[in-house]
């Protein structure tokens, strides 16, 4: 909890006065998003397999709430794969379009299949590849 509130950028003071840091994970993508998403697939010559939004806040202990499009700091996250798309064979991994429109490929750091994990300063819609 404390390396994802340093990641973000939160201060001693800040975590000490009850600041927290939340993601927000949503499979739930409006057109506008999947067009992005699969323009950003095809462009990079990569197979779509799942969609999402990630959305990183800072929370203060009175209720303000900071969208973030980046952190200070790499932040892993795991993601499970849908049993029908596990595949030792496939090379995976995710890309990112961030809040200003660039597309960040996110490689896969782990050796498990039916896993992908990336380490990530961004936040916004992504897309799991192969």
């Amino acid at each position: 909890k404390v390396e994802v509130q340093k990641a973000i950028g939160l201060t001693d003071e800040e975590i000490a006065a009850g600041t927290n840091a939340s993601i927000y994970m949503s499979d739930y993508v409006v057109k506008e998003d999947r067009e992005a998403l699969n323009n950003a697939a095809a462009s990079n010559g990569k197979n779509v397999l799942s969609m999402m939004i990630s959305d990183m806040y800072s929370i203060t202990k009175d209720g303000k709430i900071t969208k973030l499009n980046s952190s200070k700091e790499p932040i892993s996250l795991m993601f499970g794969l849908p049993k029908h798309a596990i595949n030792a064979n496939r090379n995976y991994s995710m890309l990112c379009v961030t809040a200003d429109g660039r597309v960040v490929e996110l490689k896969d750091m782990d050796n498990d299949p039916s896993t992908i994990t990336v380490n990530t300063t961004v936040f916004g819609k992504y897309v799991i590849v192969y």
